[in-house]
């Protein structure tokens, strides 16, 4: 168990605060899994984080543009730096339409800035937006605390209660 986490975790973390990790589906806790309701195999770090990042693709994808796991960038153990984007190292970022949506670009239209801001307040500030920095694509999503975060865990649980007592498996709208 000490030669897998040495060979995954590198030492470093992203600019987020997670540790980042060399590979993916390799016995760590970044995996690929389909996301309910899509046509998307996301790549990121499980338990929380996924419920988050997969919460903001279905909405995503339901209220902007639906995705395929095309669409996606997600894990990259070869992203570095104290830009925000290196946080794809630790499956804790996720670009949207990357081809679509460039760099410092104002592509989106009014109503999906709109409907990117109800993404948003429905995650309760755990989420920060590219869009709202100069440098970053507005397709561009990381998750803006840190590992052991009480309000991602609150986030979590009232997302799980919600889907429980409304035996949903797919996502929930704002309010849940």
């Amino acid at each position: 168990m000490e030669e897998l986490q040495r060979r995954l975790i590198p030492g470093w973390k992203t600019p987020n605060g997670w540790p980042a990790e060399t590979a993916s589906d390799a016995g760590g806790t970044i995996w690929t899994r389909e996301v309910p309701g899509t046509a998307v195999a996301l790549t990121v770090r499980d338990g929380e984080p996924r419920a988050l990042l997969e919460y903001v693709i279905q909405r995503f994808s339901l209220d902007i543009h639906a995705l395929t796991a095309a669409d996606i960038r997600a894990f990259d153990a070869a992203e570095r730096g104290e830009a925000p984007t290196g946080n794809h190292a630790s499956g804790t970022a996720i670009s949207l339409l990357p081809g679509h949506y460039p760099k410092g670009g104002k592509e989106m239209f009014e109503f999906e800035v709109t409907a990117v801001r109800d993404i948003l307040k429905s995650c309760s500030g755990l989420v920060a937006w590219g869009g709202d920095r100069s440098s970053q694509s507005q397709g561009f999503f990381y998750l803006n605390v840190p590992p052991g975060s009480t309000d991602l865990a609150a986030w979590a649980n009232r997302r799980d209660s919600a889907r429980e007592q409304l035996g949903t498996p797919g996502i929930l709208q704002a309010g849940f």
